[in-house]
């Protein structure tokens, strides 16, 4: 602003003549320090009305400049404020970013020394290392079993063992993302599954058709490697499956800060909300206990949302109408109190799978298998033997 402007000849308290729309006052104060300056400027500087003029001021070598020009003023006032909401703006980032780190849990790698002393096996793969185990007789026919959205394989626990008992060699593993398998940054969605599944197999040198089962999102996971592994596939049982998509809030599709929204807000509090699939969670104190020990692992979260991203763009009926025409034999079993895949929706699957045998279980919310244990090993094994 001072460009072309003589500041040669000014004294104290001497107005120059207007240059363009700024009009300037020179204060020369050589010999005064800074703060003395500063207080020269008050005293000797006046608008035409008498006003004290504040604080909009230059250094030029050995005199002090000042704008008596209002809208400069105002200007100035402006950047002042501005520069106090891009200060602000930096501590509420600050914030954000410690209080981001407080709640996000995820703070460890998952690797081979995190792994040590897990029970179970691991093989690599395509997409990373597999967390899974084998009980039964080598001899016998072979069932996969695969979990839902975020609880890994020990959800199986019973019905596991209870299958081994009866001598068939049953796998289960942990998905992608959960558990003690590998958190790649991968899509989580069907082709990554099937690349996950149809590893596991060859890995295990399993060639014949298998039996699979698969519980809430495992629905998902295993509807889709029917659709697409027919042939792997000997039969498909469905314990209260997704069977709906919903939309997904738009800021979790912003960029950066929409996974962080999800790892702060979401992620931390997951352990607790995995009592409310059953009916009855006192029956069941330590499950929230259970689920911590994978969430200390990064790339948990990224992939429970992607999965999310996933279900989101999945049609069911158009999933479990392709399994339907697929003949394979079925067997869907659902809680009637189920809070989470509400009850209602088993008639859209079994209008997409009309081979399916449908087994409904009372007293039972979303996990069945464990709410009514009995029941519903019965009639599995009953279903496998049928096959």
């Amino acid at each position: 602003p001072l460009a072309g402007v003589d500041v040669s000849h000014g004294a104290p308290g001497e107005q120059l003549d207007r240059h363009g729309a700024v009009e300037l006052v020179v204060v020369r104060a050589p010999d005064l320090p800074h703060p003395a300056r500063a207080e020269a400027i008050k005293e000797a500087v006046t608008t035409e009305g008498g006003a004290d003029v504040g604080g909009r001021w230059w250094h030029a070598g050995e005199k002090i400049l000042l704008s008596t020009f209002p809208g400069f003023q105002r200007q100035g006032s402006f950047m002042r404020l501005l520069r106090w909401l891009l200060v602000l703006l930096l501590v509420l980032a600050v914030a954000a970013t410690i209080w981001g780190l407080r709640q996000n849990p995820e703070h460890q790698t998952l690797n081979a020394a995190a792994r040590a002393g897990v029970a179970g096996q691991f093989v690599g793969g395509p997409l990373g290392v597999t967390h899974y185990e084998v009980t039964g007789p080598d001899s016998g026919s072979v069932v996969v079993l695969v979990h839902g959205f975020s609880v890994p394989m020990y959800i199986w626990d019973s019905l596991f063992t209870t299958l081994g008992d009866a001598g068939y060699r049953t796998i289960r593993y942990d998905v992608l993302g959960r558990g003690w398998s590998d958190r790649p940054d991968v899509p989580y969605d069907g082709s990554t599954y099937d690349a996950q599944l149809e590893a596991l197999l060859d890995s295990l040198h399993v060639t014949e058709p298998a039996h699979v089962i698969g519980l809430s999102f495992g629905g998902f996971v295993t509807g889709h490697f029917t659709a697409t592994h027919r042939s792997r596939v000997a039969s498909l049982t469905l314990i209260d499956p997704a069977a709906s998509s919903s939309a997904v809030p738009k800021m979790l599709h912003w960029p950066v800060l929409g996974s962080w929204i999800w790892q702060t807000t979401q992620v931390p509090h997951m352990a607790e909300g995995q009592s409310s699939d059953f009916l009855h969670p006192e029956h069941f104190p330590g499950w929230p206990d259970a689920y911590r020990p994978q969430m200390q692992y990064k790339g948990f979260g990224r992939a429970l949302l992607r999965t999310v991203f996933t279900s989101s763009r999945t049609s069911f009926d158009s999933l479990y109408g392709v399994v339907g025409r697929t003949g394979v034999p079925t067997l869907l079993v659902w809680g009637r109190q189920d809070p989470t895949v509400r009850f209602a929706l088993s008639d859209n699957v079994r209008r997409a799978i009309p081979q399916a045998e449908f087994f409904p279980v009372d007293s039972s919310g979303h996990l069945p298998h464990m709410e009514q244990a009995p029941q519903v090993r019965e009639r599995v094994l009953r279903f496998l033997g049928e096959q």
